[in-house]
Protein backbone atom coordinates (compact mmCIF):
# COMPACT_ATOMS: atom_id res chain seq x y z
CA UNK A 1 0.00 0.00 0.00
CA UNK A 2 1.37 3.66 -1.04
CA UNK A 3 1.49 6.58 0.77
CA UNK A 4 0.58 9.53 -1.14
CA UNK A 5 -0.04 13.13 0.11
CA UNK A 6 -2.64 14.98 -2.61
CA UNK A 7 -6.05 14.52 -2.20
CA UNK A 8 -8.20 13.89 0.61
CA UNK A 9 -7.50 10.74 1.91
CA UNK A 10 -11.40 8.38 2.17
CA UNK A 11 -10.79 5.63 4.90
CA UNK A 12 -12.33 2.23 4.19
CA UNK A 13 -11.95 -0.28 6.84
CA UNK A 14 -9.86 -0.82 9.97
CA UNK A 15 -6.90 -2.83 9.02
CA UNK A 16 -7.64 -5.61 12.10
CA UNK A 17 -10.72 -5.91 10.42
CA UNK A 18 -8.88 -7.53 7.27
CA UNK A 19 -9.13 -11.55 7.97
CA UNK A 20 -8.66 -13.88 5.90
CA UNK A 21 -11.37 -14.20 3.50
CA UNK A 22 -12.58 -10.31 4.04
CA UNK A 23 -14.53 -9.24 1.31
CA UNK A 24 -16.84 -6.05 1.09
CA UNK A 25 -18.39 -4.01 -0.91
CA UNK A 26 -17.67 0.42 -1.34
CA UNK A 27 -19.35 2.72 -3.59
CA UNK A 28 -16.56 5.23 -4.91
CA UNK A 29 -17.10 7.88 -7.56
CA UNK A 30 -20.54 6.22 -8.45
CA UNK A 31 -18.75 3.05 -9.23
CA UNK A 32 -18.86 -0.01 -7.10
CA UNK A 33 -15.70 -1.77 -5.42
CA UNK A 34 -14.89 -4.80 -3.33
CA UNK A 35 -12.55 -4.87 -0.52
CA UNK A 36 -10.61 -7.82 -0.16
CA UNK A 37 -7.89 -9.39 1.85
CA UNK A 38 -6.47 -13.03 1.62
CA UNK A 39 -2.94 -14.26 2.06
CA UNK A 40 -1.91 -10.78 3.34
CA UNK A 41 -3.31 -8.84 0.77
CA UNK A 42 -5.03 -6.21 0.33
CA UNK A 43 -7.01 -4.93 -2.73
CA UNK A 44 -9.74 -3.06 -3.78
CA UNK A 45 -11.06 -4.16 -7.28
CA UNK A 46 -14.05 -3.36 -9.30
CA UNK A 47 -17.23 -5.32 -8.47
CA UNK A 48 -17.35 -6.85 -11.87
CA UNK A 49 -15.48 -10.02 -13.44
CA UNK A 50 -12.77 -8.54 -16.32
CA UNK A 51 -14.47 -12.04 -17.82
CA UNK A 52 -18.13 -11.29 -18.65
CA UNK A 53 -19.11 -8.55 -16.13
CA UNK A 54 -20.82 -10.74 -13.48
CA UNK A 55 -20.75 -9.32 -9.96
CA UNK A 56 -17.55 -10.72 -7.52
CA UNK A 57 -19.32 -9.56 -4.40
CA UNK A 58 -20.43 -13.51 -3.65
CA UNK A 59 -17.28 -14.42 -4.90
CA UNK A 60 -14.97 -17.01 -2.70
CA UNK A 61 -11.71 -15.16 -1.52
CA UNK A 62 -9.25 -17.80 -0.29
CA UNK A 63 -5.43 -18.50 -0.33
CA UNK A 64 -4.49 -15.11 -2.32
CA UNK A 65 -7.12 -15.49 -5.27
CA UNK A 66 -11.00 -14.26 -5.75
CA UNK A 67 -12.88 -16.62 -7.81
CA UNK A 68 -16.17 -15.59 -9.84
CA UNK A 69 -19.16 -17.37 -8.82
CA UNK A 70 -20.34 -17.48 -12.19
CA UNK A 71 -17.79 -19.07 -14.42
CA UNK A 72 -15.31 -20.03 -11.61
CA UNK A 73 -12.09 -18.04 -13.33
CA UNK A 74 -10.04 -17.54 -9.75
CA UNK A 75 -7.74 -14.54 -10.06
CA UNK A 76 -4.93 -14.10 -7.86
CA UNK A 77 -4.71 -10.97 -5.70
CA UNK A 78 -0.93 -10.40 -5.55
CA UNK A 79 -1.13 -9.32 -10.05
CA UNK A 80 -4.81 -9.91 -11.33
CA UNK A 81 -4.25 -12.69 -13.38
CA UNK A 82 -6.91 -14.80 -14.01
CA UNK A 83 -5.73 -18.47 -12.74
CA UNK A 84 -8.25 -21.01 -14.35
CA UNK A 85 -12.15 -21.83 -14.39
CA UNK A 86 -14.53 -22.62 -17.07
CA UNK A 87 -12.75 -20.23 -20.10
CA UNK A 88 -9.83 -18.33 -18.51
CA UNK A 89 -7.59 -17.93 -21.84
CA UNK A 90 -7.06 -13.89 -22.58
CA UNK A 91 -9.65 -13.15 -19.73
CA UNK A 92 -8.25 -9.58 -19.17
CA UNK A 93 -6.74 -9.36 -15.33
CA UNK A 94 -8.22 -7.40 -12.42
CA UNK A 95 -7.64 -4.07 -12.30
CA UNK A 96 -6.40 -2.67 -8.65
CA UNK A 97 -7.46 0.76 -6.99
CA UNK A 98 -4.22 1.89 -4.84
CA UNK A 99 -4.93 1.92 -1.58
CA UNK A 100 -2.83 3.25 1.45
CA UNK A 101 -3.00 3.31 4.65
CA UNK A 102 -3.07 6.17 7.41
CA UNK A 103 -3.09 5.63 11.28
CA UNK A 104 -5.02 2.38 11.76
CA UNK A 105 -6.99 2.49 8.92
CA UNK A 106 -6.98 1.34 4.80
CA UNK A 107 -8.21 3.61 2.18
CA UNK A 108 -8.12 5.90 -1.13
CA UNK A 109 -7.55 9.40 -1.93
CA UNK A 110 -9.82 11.52 -3.49
CA UNK A 111 -9.20 14.84 -5.45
Amino acid sequence: MASGVKGLFHPLEKVDHLIEGYSRCFSIRGEKYLLVHSAETTRLIPVRCPHAGHSLRKGRVQQGVITCPKHGIGFDLSDGRALGGVVFDNVAPLQFMQLEQLGDCVGIRQN
